[in-house]
């Protein structure tokens, strides 16, 4: 996993799901406002990066010791928006679709 920080905002107008050539490009430079946020946002940030690293472990172990080739992770806040709380999963990816296509690991 790879993230990296984009302080440009690119926007411009479509036509019915099209965008025309004659479509004028704005362009807005959203680094102060991005360093705010981050300033803001230390807290949660840091949960979300302590997610990420669990995740990632929990993956590797079981790539190497089960053998598992796919895995999934399912967030699911049951009707009340994250303030009220996420649950996470790891669930292995039997198939692409379909009812039981993942199942708890």
């Amino acid at each position: 996993m790879f993230f990296s920080p984009r302080n440009k905002l690119y926007s411009t107008q479509h036509e019915n799901g099209v965008f025309p050539a004659s479509s004028k490009l704005a362009v807005e430079d959203k680094t102060e406002h991005l360093k705010a946020w981050e300033r803001r946002e230390q807290d949660r940030l840091k949960e979300v990066a302590g997610l990420l690293w669990l995740v990632r472990e929990k993956a590797g172990w079981w790539m190497r010791e089960k053998g598992v080739k796919k895995l999934a992770l399912v967030c699911e806040c049951g009707g009340r928006g994250w303030k009220g709380g996420v649950s996470v999963s790891l669930c292995e990816r039997v198939r692409e679709e379909g009812e039981g296509a993942l199942l708890p690991v």
